[in-house]
């Protein structure tokens, strides 16, 4: 099970009409230069990537561009081919290699 830590995620509270509304906001951007970063570190390509977590390589490449937001089971897949804790991905708490 994965314990996963939103250390960018911004809540913001105020619900239309109720007065409370929760929202998480994630930095896809954020998310997309380290999915980069991990991937040039694991010394692979956008093609091998793509093969290897079922995707196009187009796909990859929009996701580094931020283009396109990853899925949650995309970015699962990228954090178990590149060998990086899903934590690295979403937040900028955790080094590439997991330790904080």
């Amino acid at each position: 099970m994965l314990n996963l830590t939103f250390g960018i995620i911004h809540i913001l509270w105020s619900k239309r009409g109720l007065g409370m509304e929760y929202k998480y906001k994630l930095d896809h951007q954020a998310i997309a230069k380290r999915v980069k970063v991990a991937r040039k570190a694991a010394h692979m390509t956008q093609a091998e990537l793509a093969e290897r977590i079922d995707i196009s390589t187009n796909a990859v490449a929009k996701l580094e561009a931020n283009l396109m937001k990853l899925s949650l089971q995309t970015l699962v897949n990228i954090a178990n081919v590149l060998d990086v804790d899903v934590n690295y991905l979403l937040t900028d708490n955790t080094s590439i290699d997991g330790n904080t």
